[in-house]
């Protein structure tokens, strides 16, 4: 399983966790600073808004988010490049 599905699965305690791993690696790029693509990482609100490509995350679905595909590098879109 991939270290931020898990981080996104996991309980609250984790939601921190998660946090910060997003914001060291995809804020750069993706936070109300910088929205690449539209895609604002910085809250669960603005991650499930999504960018130009939808819905970074599908509440209750984690395992479908783009999110989660980007990172684990299985379609078109990979993160982090």
């Amino acid at each position: 399983m991939n270290w931020i599905l898990f981080l996104l699965l996991a309980a609250d305690e984790n939601a921190t966790r998660a946090q910060e791993v997003l914001r060291g690696n995809c804020s750069q790029c993706h936070s109300q600073k910088m929205a690449m693509s539209g895609l604002d990482l910085d809250t669960r609100e603005a991650a499930l808004k999504g960018g130009s490509r939808g819905p970074a995350l599908v509440a209750g679905k984690a395992i479908e988010s783009k999110l989660i595909e980007a990172v684990e590098r299985k379609g078109k879109l990979l993160m982090p490049p």
